[in-house]
């Protein structure tokens, strides 16, 4: 991560990446275990959407992971200007209400 390289943004596959995201994607650790493998395999840093939740990176190599967790004030899950201000748990995606028309 220390270098910036351009690169083709690869699609995670839903089933993936629900496997991962999802609390019952856990229940069956073999594929859990597939589905991070995959990740790790083809695309470690992953952009990623699951209906009803916002969206999420999931980072699934060890010296990424580190990388992150040094650099708090670019990540927005270390808060930034703001230590502890952002929660890193995955969150229901906030519904608006439309103005009535």
């Amino acid at each position: 991560m220390t270098r910036v390289e351009s690169a083709t943004v690869r699609t995670t596959p839903d089933e993936v990446t629900r496997q991962i995201v999802l609390p019952e994607g856990h229940r069956d650790d073999g594929l859990l275990f597939e589905a991070y493998c995959w990740l790790r395999d083809d695309n470690p840093l992953a952009p990623v959407a699951v209906e009803g939740y916002d969206p999420i990176w999931l980072v699934s190599k060890h010296a990424d992971i580190m990388e992150i967790e040094r650099q708090p004030h670019v990540f927005t899950s270390g808060g930034a200007a703001q230590p502890g201000s952002h929660n890193p748990i995955l969150q229901n995606r906030r519904v608006t209400n439309s103005p009535a028309s």
